[in-house]
């Protein structure tokens, strides 16, 4: 599966921060790509290796000759390595800021912002770029294509604007900077 360093070398990318706009997520791919690749052939080997393993009878495991339990063994460790494979992985896409959305088809999830509003942007394995959104918050069921008005505008994608529009959030209404209060004066109601 996973060579060594490979994957730092698949794509020099410093990753600072907390929100990314398309163009960026883009850039990443070549990265993600690779951990997708292994994510994927990872979860289906899990997969298909504990639904042979459910389907064997009760009888057949308990009345088993000591070399079929032993084989029978082995298959479990091979599936809780394969499950230890799959959690280093989804880790390290969680170190890069990003979300596995679904093993079995390599759906990452990377966290942005479209006008300030929290969206996720999502990526599936063997697609050549970032093609789906989604919202961050509320009972959106499915993913939506990223609609082209917003390839338009790409000041809207600003990581700076997120995280001022944050900031601009916690003030209590009439209370930012140079706003006058009820009584006319500035800043706490003091003279």
């Amino acid at each position: 599966m996973r060579k060594g360093g490979r994957r730092r070398e698949a794509a020099e990318v410093e990753v600072e921060r907390q929100y990314f706009t398309l163009e960026q997520a883009n850039r990443l791919l070549p990265l993600v790509r690779v951990i997708a690749r292994d994510v994927v052939a990872t979860s289906r080997a899990a997969r298909e290796l504990k639904e042979r393993l459910e389907a064997l009878p009760a009888d057949r495991r308990e009345g088993a000759t000591a070399a079929h339990r032993e084989e029978i063994e082995q298959s479990w460790r091979e599936l809780d390595e394969l499950r230890a494979e799959l959690r280093r992985l989804v880790d390290e896409l969680e170190s890069l800021g990003l979300r596995l959305a679904d093993p079995t088809d390599g759906v990452v999830r990377f966290p942005s912002r479209w006008r300030g509003q929290p969206i996720w942007l999502e990526w599936v394995y063997e697609q050549p770029q970032v093609a789906w959104w989604r919202q961050a918050k509320g009972k959106q069921v499915a993913s939506k294509p990223i609609p082209r008005s917003w390839l338009r505008r790409p000041e809207s994608w600003s990581a700076a604007e997120g995280k001022a529009t944050a900031r601009r959030s916690r003030r209590p209404a009439g209370q930012g900077r140079g706003h006058k209060n009820r009584r006319g004066r500035g800043g706490k109601g003091g003279s």
